[in-house]
This record gives structure tokens, sequence and C-alpha cells, in this order.
């Protein structure tokens, strides 16, 4: 016959297996690198509806976590039952993303994989850049961008430097000045020649097509003496 005694280590023992197996199982869960933003969400229906009538807010804690393709873009999604879900475009610094508890785990897409060229470029008169390489050149019929002169000697606040393209690169405005370079599909560009402090100013984005169809972004950092400093991102 078992008695207590006997029992107790047997107890023991299957508790420290259960412990033991249960942290195994958390430790082989992925942890996510995107989190759902909050475990519970609460939504209220907007639809117009006569002033007798109380509106019941719908309530759902997080469940599922899904990603879908749509028009060719990953969206990350997550559920949350009759209250509905919450989404978001993939992170441009993840290639890929699966669902996990709680979120997504995400592989991080390399710069090497997203850009083919990033940096600073320093213009001075008469040189041209290359924004496929990201290298100066001296001929500029072969630049995408080049410094081609000054524009209001004479005025009070000095010459501003002129930027112009080459070889069909044309530049527009950045969509609502974004920082993502992918923006720039969707921007117009048709610009090939630009005033600094007038067309663009310290700081703003602009986008670019260079003559290979590759898509970028530059910046002005500023300009010291008759350099200017540009800042540039050309997508692969």
């Amino acid at each position: 016959m078992w008695t207590s005694a006997r029992l107790l280590p047997v107890a023991t023992a299957c508790l420290a297996l259960a412990v033991s197996t249960a942290r195994a199982q958390e430790e082989e869960q992925p942890r996510p690198d995107v989190r759902c933003p909050v475990p519970a969400l609460t939504s209220t229906d907007v639809t117009e509806v006569p002033t007798e009538w109380q509106r019941a807010p719908r309530k759902g804690n997080l469940g599922r976590t899904l990603v879908e393709n749509r028009g060719g873009n990953s969206i990350l999604v997550c559920t949350y039952g009759v209250a509905g879900n919450l989404s978001q475009e993939l992170p441009d610094a993840y290639q890929s993303c699966v669902p996990v508890e709680g979120g997504f785990a995400c592989q991080r897409r390399t710069r090497e994989r997203l850009f083919l060229s990033r940096g600073e470029i320093m213009l001075t008169p008469g040189r041209g850049a290359d924004l496929d390489r990201g290298r100066l050149v001296d001929d500029l019929p072969q630049s995408d961008i080049a410094f081609a002169g000054f524009s209001g000697f004479g005025g009070g606040n000095g010459p501003s430097a002129i930027l112009e393209s080459f070889n069909d690169t044309k530049f527009g405005l950045s969509p609502n000045n974004s920082n993502n370079p992918r923006d720039c599909a969707r921007a117009e560009l048709r610009t090939d020649r630009m005033t600094v402090g007038a067309d663009i100013r310290r700081g703003e984005r602009l986008c670019y097509r260079t003559n290979q169809g590759r898509v970028g972004m530059l910046s002005v950092e500023g300009m010291e003496g008759f350099t200017v400093r540009l800042r540039h991102r050309t997508l692969r």
C-alpha cells in the first residue's frame, strides 16, 4: 500500500517534469519582433442612429495574428474577435514576417539588400554624382545630379546653389515629406533643375528616379562655402 511518504517523491518528480516541459515549450515559442499594440481592444460603431438608442461597445481580447497579402503588400493583422482587427504594412526594416503568439516573428532586412547605395555626397561647382553608385563624377553628362552653378549673386543672403539633373534623371518632392524611400514610387518626378533655398530647403526630402530606373531619396543637409552636402539613399 502506497503511503503519503512514498507518494511525495513521485508527486514532486511529476511537478518538476511539468514545470520543465512548460519552460521548454515557452523557450521554443519565438518571441515577436513586432508586437500587437494592445492585449485587448474596445470598439464602438459610429453609424448614425436615433438618440434614444444606446450603443454597446464591443470588447475583445487579442486572438490570432495573421499575415495577409493585399495588392502584393504584406499586411500584419492582429485580431480581437468582435472588436475587430488592427493592421499595419510590413515595416521596411523587415524582409518578411510570420505570425506568432502576441505578434510577429520577422526576418530583418539587411542594408545591402535594401539599398544599392547610400551616404553623404559633397558636391562642388561643376561636379556631379552618380546616385546609382553613390560616387562623384567629373563628366556631367554621365551624372544623375550636378552642382550646375549659382543663383542670386548680390542678394542679402548670398548666392544659392543650382542643382541640375542629367541622363533623364527626374526629381520631385517626397509625398508628405516622408522619410521612407519606398514612398517615392508614388511621387511626381518631373523636375530637372532646383535652387537650394527656393525649390528645396535644408532637410527637405526629394525623391528621384535615376537613368537606370532606380528610385531613391535625397536631402540637402547644408551648404558650406561652395560645397553642397547631400545625403542620398538609392533602393535596389
